[in-house]
């Protein structure tokens, strides 16, 4: 019960420090929106052919 209690402790204040230190460095210069821009449209860009072919066979399924 200890352990248990001691585990749940650990892993709130590990996720409290990652929060703390995301939310720190989100506000931080120097901002790289180019960056951003160019990872989204990676992002975008190599998942359209799976988004495409989902909603394609949910169509197909739907319609039936």
């Amino acid at each position: 019960m200890i352990a248990l209690l001691e585990s749940f402790f650990i892993d709130i204040g590990s996720f409290s420090f990652f929060a703390l230190r995301f939310f720190k460095e989100i506000f931080k210069p120097p901002f790289e929106f180019k960056e951003l821009l160019k990872q989204c449209y990676n992002i975008g860009n190599r998942s359209l052919l799976l988004v495409s072919l989902t909603g394609f066979i949910i169509g197909l399924v739907l319609t039936l």
